[in-house]
């Protein structure tokens, strides 16, 4: 899997395919919106809670949104 890290994100998001490989619970949220940067928009409104993977021997959990990427 692919992991982009951008600090000046405005979240950590997750794509639905993705989401359909792995065996992560995932939960509904308040809706919102993105913008992408073509000005397209996209709608999430599920996430996995304390998402954990592992980079280079380091471990992160963090709230992922799902989005249709």
């Amino acid at each position: 899997m692919l992991i982009r890290v951008d600090s000046g994100s405005a979240g950590t998001f997750i794509s639905q395919e993705i989401v359909a490989q792995i065996s992560q619970a995932k939960e509904s949220c308040e809706p919102l919106q993105f913008t992408t940067a073509d000005g397209s928009t996209m709608l999430s409104d599920t996430f996995i809670p304390k998402m954990q993977w592992h980079v280079q021997g380091h471990t992160f959990n963090h709230d992922t949104r799902i989005l249709p990427l």
